[in-house]
């Protein structure tokens, strides 16, 4: 990936970043944890804030 498309897909986040493997590793363990047993039909976003 050329360093345009890397600014681009940055700036287009809150967090001007990518999420590092931490950041996206987290909600899944917790939605595969019992933590999540009682959650149902959601959508969790993991995206720094970008709705595109």
């Amino acid at each position: 990936m050329g360093q345009g498309r890397v600014d681009q897909v940055t700036d287009s986040t809150f967090f001007k970043r990518y999420g590092t493997l931490d950041e996206q590793a987290a909600p899944i363990v917790f939605l595969a944890s019992d933590e999540a047993s009682y959650m149902t039909g959601s959508v969790v976003q993991v995206s720094g804030g970008d709705m595109g």
